[in-house]
């Protein structure tokens, strides 16, 4: 799959311009750069928890797609939040894991776009000067560019603190320039499930009715993952752990990857 001029252009205005921001939280009830190995200089955010390790970049086959990874929440916004996080919000959380998944993505060859590094605050043309981004103007933002998949970050919450697990939500509606949205959340799902701990819950959830704005109305094919439950104990300690950011960003990343590279094989 080559990339013509046009399509160069537009992803080199996407990672250069990072940009945009999300939902509130999904309830249910409901400077540092750093030389790769390939001659560019790669910058990661400073968020409060899990990042700002320089990576080198390791080689991989270059593939074609570009990801879009949407950390929720962010800048006055700070999400969910419970007793369990030791004083962080649910946006200290979504921007750790986007950071380290922009980071695993990267090592296996991917062009990435991130919505929000978490210290630049973005301005669109929906802008509305409130500091907050709506999910609208995130899906302009990810329908402006040239991206193959949209992935957006979040914790959950429940009124019932033994709720438990990861969710990952898609939507394969009519706008989708390809309806493959089900099967890379499906490829996700067996790549977190290998990579975190036994007995880890996980479950890939199909939206039909009330589904997510951003994974509604993004082109691209998308999803919406939600890492836990911040108000279960035990969800909520993993989540704050930076060695479980890490291996919960590589199985994410092992799943978009297995999905790609069988496509193109």
């Amino acid at each position: 799959m080559s990339l013509n001029i046009n399509k160069i252009h537009k992803r080199f205005a996407a990672a250069v311009i990072p940009v945009l921001f999300l939902l509130s939280c999904g309830e249910q009830t409901e400077e540092q750069g750093v030389l790769s190995s390939t001659g560019v200089v790669r910058m990661y955010g400073m968020p409060s928890i899990g990042v700002g390790r320089i990576v080198v970049e390791t080689e991989a086959d270059p593939m074609p797609q570009v990801i879009c990874i949407d950390p929720g929440h962010g800048f006055d916004d700070g999400g969910c939040s419970s007793e369990y996080l030791n004083g962080l919000n649910e946006d200290d959380i979504n921007l750790s894991i986007s950071l380290m998944l922009d980071e695993e993505l990267r090592a296996l060859g991917y062009q990435t776009v991130l919505t929000h590094d978490g210290k630049t605050f973005p301005i669109t043309s929906a802008y509305d000067n409130n500091n907050k981004f709506k999910p609208e103007e995130r899906t302009a933002y990810a329908n402006s560019i040239d991206i193959d998949y949209y992935v957006s970050i979040h914790c959950n919450s429940h009124t019932d603190s033994s709720a438990s697990g990861i969710r990952i939500y898609y939507y394969d509606g009519e706008i989708k320039k390809e309806h493959t949205s089900g099967a890379i959340a499906d490829s996700i799902h067996s790549g977190l499930l290998q990579t975190l701990e036994a007995g880890t819950k996980s479950e890939t959830i199909e939206m039909t009715s009330g589904a997510y704005h951003v994974i509604r109305t993004t082109t691209a094919p998308a999803s919406l993952i939600e890492v836990g439950f911040v108000t279960n104990e035990s969800d909520a300690a993993k989540m704050i752990d930076e060695a479980w950011q890490r291996t919960f960003a590589e199985g994410v990343a092992a799943g978009i990857d297995r999905f790609y590279r069988a496509e193109q094989n």
